[in-house]
């Protein structure tokens, strides 16, 4: 074995990443895309964790699949958006009404 978690052939999926699988609706083969195509964004003990776009993929160093994710979608304009209507309601709450 070596020291770094470089496989890319799955050997098979854990229970756990199964479930997780059909949780997310994350194919066997669009992990064997991240795999195959993906880079090696992290490594633990004995696991490396590869990415392909959104996708994440746990992997141990034997090949069982541990685990599989898709990273949330960033929208930075609804951000703002979010953003600018707190400011409006924190303006509209504080806001003294003048008395006739």
């Amino acid at each position: 074995m070596t020291d770094t978690c470089t496989t890319r052939a799955i050997r098979c999926f854990s229970v756990h990443a199964v479930r997780r699988c059909l949780e997310r609706g994350i194919s066997a083969l669009h992990v064997k895309q991240a795999l195959e195509q993906g880079v090696l964004v992290a490594e633990g003990e004995g696991t490396g964790t590869w990415a392909r776009g959104r996708l994440r993929v746990v992997v141990s160093r034997d090949g069982m699949v541990i685990t599989a994710w898709r990273t949330p979608r960033r929208n930075p304009k609804r951000r703002i958006q979010k953003s600018q209507s707190r400011k409006r309601r924190e303006k509209r709450r504080f806001h003294v009404r003048e008395a006739r």
